[in-house]
């Protein structure tokens, strides 16, 4: 007759049935791990439970670890927050937490959201809840027209040409974490070295969805955010990039090439970049008598043609090769390019501001860089005619200041994003933004 028996599944039985052979003297832990074939850990772990528990340990309902996070006094807190009617991004930053924390408690109903038709503080005008980046990736993925091709009224109307009917204009919806929106820093001084000026005169583009001002905006933003090519673009997020144009996603990489090529064919790229020269020439006269010419020498080692021998300094030899001439200013800006050299232009512009407030010069450059490719929160507001650009904070408390700085100052140009009514704001993202 058996001394104990159990159910095949009954795993607690079991445990508390050889962890009794073994206190009791009956058998070895390793006779135990012989005879029923079992890892020795379990049986290890089971005497162990047995001694401190006794055989009652293996039946008590399990002991679940309670919320780390959302405890219920930061449930209560948040909720309160809530019906305030504050935004789950602003809750989150006021209590600390992860912006998808709070929406992802929102979601399940672990918080409620009041109506805006409701009563009470939570009644105050309607709430628009800012998406964050992984309910954005989700929906752009579901997309019937492709990824991240939201906009399906607008696309129709467009590939039917009924653009004058239905004009696609920039819609900024409140984001967070929008990767790389810090190129949106840019724009005042983008739009002042005159990105956009001329473009009409010199510039037409075919009816479509993406008009002129998307394209050259796009190109500039790719500049200041490093994407070195267009065929980079493969691995960026079309619906990130397409939120900073005030759209659903920015183009294709085939259909970028083919309506930059319409321009560089179609349109007027040296007259357009002539006026932009002289615009600048106008503007800094003190710069216009001295010049530097720059050759950068590209040694070709094909064989198809048989091309010029240049002086090629790091190896010390003439070899077969082309030679690119920048014409430069004193400062070293570039001063015939086209929409880098606008960038750049940009870019040197708020170096000069930024360094104002830095202590080592040396950095603005690097840290140019990495406000470009750091994430930002876009809220809009048409009511007041604002687009709020809330940057995410910087790697040192040094660059944070010196930044704030600088969103003042871009902030004071009272800069309009164009296409829109929308006056820009810049601030750092901080637990006291509403």
């Amino acid at each position: 007759m058996p001394v104990f028996q159990h159910g095949e599944q009954d795993l607690a039985s079991f445990k508390m049935i050889v962890s009794q052979f073994y206190v009791m003297g009956v058998a070895k832990q390793s006779d135990l791990v012989r005879a029923f074939g079992v890892n020795g850990l379990l049986v290890k772990r089971a005497v162990k439970q047995y001694r401190e528990e006794g055989p009652q340990g293996f039946f008590a309902p399990r002991k679940y670890r309670g919320a780390a996070v959302l405890t219920t006094e930061v449930c209560t807190q948040a909720q309160y927050l809530l019906d305030q009617g504050e935004t789950p991004s602003a809750v989150a930053h006021r209590l600390g937490l992860k912006v998808d924390t709070l929406s992802k408690a929102v979601r399940t109903g672990r918080l409620r959201r009041p109506s805006a038709s409701g009563s009470g503080a939570g009644s105050i005008g309607a709430v628009r809840e800012a998406s964050c980046k992984s309910e954005r990736s989700a929906a752009e993925s579901e997309a019937e027209m492709g990824v991240a091709a939201t906009n399906v009224i607008g696309r129709v109307a467009a590939s039917l040409g009924l653009n004058a009917a239905i004009e696609v204009v920039p819609q900024f919806t409140p984001a967070l974490d929008v990767a790389g929106g810090g190129v949106l820093l840019a724009l005042p001084a983008l739009l002042a070295v005159g990105l956009l000026r001329h473009t009409e005169r010199h510039f037409t583009l075919p009816q479509g969805y993406y008009t002129l001002y998307n394209i050259f905006l796009l190109l500039a933003f790719l500049a200041l955010g490093r994407v070195k090519s267009l065929e980079q673009l493969r691995r960026e997020p079309p619906g990130e990039w397409g939120k900073l144009l005030g759209l659903d996603r920015i183009p294709e990489v085939k259909t970028l090439r083919e309506k930059v090529k319409y321009l560089t064919e179609k349109g007027e790229p040296f007259p357009w970049s002539a006026a932009l020269c002289r615009d600048w020439m106008n503007d800094t006269p003190e710069q216009a008598h001295l010049y530097y010419v720059d050759g950068h020498v590209r040694v070709y080692h094909g064989s198809q043609t048989a091309l010029p021998k240049h002086y090629v300094s790091r190896q010390r030899l003439c070899l077969r090769a082309t030679v690119d001439y920048w014409v430069n200013a004193m400062d070293g800006q570039p001063f015939f390019d086209t929409v880098k050299m606008v960038a750049y232009r940009s870019e040197t512009a708020m170096a000069h501001t930024l360094g104002e407030h830095m202590a080592r010069g040396d950095d603005v450059r690097a840290l140019l860089c990495a406000i470009y490719t750091t994430a930002v929160d876009l809220f809009p507001d048409p009511a007041v005619g604002t687009l709020t650009v809330r940057l995410h904070r910087m790697a040192s408390r040094a660059h944070d200041k010196a930044v704030a700085a600088l969103c003042e100052e871009l902030t004071a140009t009272e800069t309009v994003y164009p296409g829109t009514n929308l006056r820009l704001v810049y601030e750092l993202v901080s637990s006291q933004s509403p």
